[in-house]
């Protein structure tokens, strides 16, 4: 997918919901992001699916200090509603989309 059409797709979607699936399915075939980007997608993302972040207890594994990485990120964005963490994540995907592809 080139940029223009990954522009296209998002624009193109009606609904709030539409757009965030639309921002998801150009993300699935983006080029490499950058972590720290990556980072605040999970956060809009689960914000936006899921709500504030609860705290989980991992185990001390590499894997476990990803996922902290990203309970981290998620946690940060606690209060903000699922409706403006959608557009968030519209928003900065928008941003890729122009800086990346």
């Amino acid at each position: 997918m080139n940029k223009g059409e990954a522009i296209k797709n998002i624009e193109s979607a009606v609904t709030l919901n539409e757009k965030f699936e639309a921002a998801y399915d150009v993300l699935k075939h983006s080029p490499p992001i950058s972590q720290d980007k990556m980072l605040l997608l999970y956060a809009y993302y689960k914000q936006s699916v899921f709500g504030d972040y609860k705290h989980k207890e991992f185990s001390n594994s590499l894997n476990n200090y990803i996922q902290t990485f990203k309970n981290n990120a998620w946690s940060q964005v606690i209060g903000t509603s699922k409706e403006d963490a959608m557009k968030k994540y519209i928003k900065l995907t928008t941003i890729i989309v122009e800086e990346e592809y």
